[in-house]
């Protein structure tokens, strides 16, 4: 009787959360879920069910950062680098004071063959960040192990020295 009640009143209050929950906090949790998920098909090199995941998560928040910033790598590392780098211009378009996303993009641009382009990125880059320094003719994401992200993702995340 007792954990019956318990169990009615558990159920009333899941009930009212759902009921006055606003939706973005359903797609917001959703989203995380689908991200989540996205990671693990990533850390089990199965890009394409990464993507799918991924692509969902934006879907429901089209400003979610993380999402873009590795679909974008695994597009970049399949090769299909007008995806990656338009992942990579939403990512300036929503935080464009981060250099990191215009050395990427940049990165991504000589990939092709667009210097002119990649030169542009990179000098947004030291505009953001004076301090960095590397060479322009020749650069390259350098690769850091982040224990917070699953081991595929580590070899993908990159960072730049001083």
């Amino acid at each position: 009787m007792f954990i019956t009640k318990i169990y009615k009143m558990i159920l009333s209050f899941t009930l009212l959360v759902v009921l006055f929950l606003p939706n973005s906090a359903y797609a917001t949790s959703e989203s995380e879920i689908l991200y989540q998920r996205g990671n693990s098909y990533f850390d089990q090199r199965q890009y394409d069910l990464a993507i799918a995941n991924y692509t969902k998560a934006i879907v429901l928040d089209p400003q979610y950062i993380k999402a873009y910033y590795f679909r974008g790598l695994i597009y970049n590392e399949i090769s299909t680098y007008d995806l990656a780098i338009a992942d990579y211009t939403k990512l300036v378009e929503l935080k464009p004071n981060v250099a990191e996303y215009y050395l990427t993009r940049a990165y991504m641009y000589k990939s092709i063959g667009e210097n002119a382009l990649a030169s542009a990125d990179e000098n947004s880059a030291l505009e953001l960040q004076p301090q960095l320094k590397f060479n322009l003719g020749s650069i390259k994401p350098r690769y850091s192990t982040r224990p917070d992200l699953p081991e595929a993702m580590q070899q993908f995340y990159p960072y730049y020295e001083e």
